[in-house]
């Protein structure tokens, strides 16, 4: 689902940044700590360079990265757009998002 999300949004000359396709270089010699530092301060600074957070709900299975990425980009007055995927949305993906021309 996040690849099609990220698909369309690129093909509207749209940057896209996945927080789940980051790669810290030989993050396994690194610390669990350390690591999750690394993570935290590239989400960050994602986020204070965005336009525009898109968050795909799935209810009760999100995760507390994703809602404190939502929280920070909302504190931060950036504009915040919450897809609740039910099971239809899942299945139809072509109908998930209508983004305003401007963005």
């Amino acid at each position: 689902s996040f690849a099609i999300i990220s698909k369309y949004f690129s093909s509207k000359n749209l940057s896209v940044y996945l927080p789940q396709d980051l790669q810290i270089p030989n993050a396994w010699d690194y610390p669990s700590n350390e690591w999750g530092l690394m993570v935290f301060a590239n989400d960050v600074v994602a986020l204070d360079h965005c336009d525009i957070v898109v968050m795909l709900s799935f209810g009760k299975e999100n995760n507390a990265g994703a809602a404190w990425e939502v929280g920070y980009a909302y504190a931060k007055k950036k504009k915040v757009i919450v897809v609740s995927m039910t099971d239809e949305k899942r299945i139809r993906y072509k109908k998930i998002l209508r983004i305003p021309r401007n963005y």
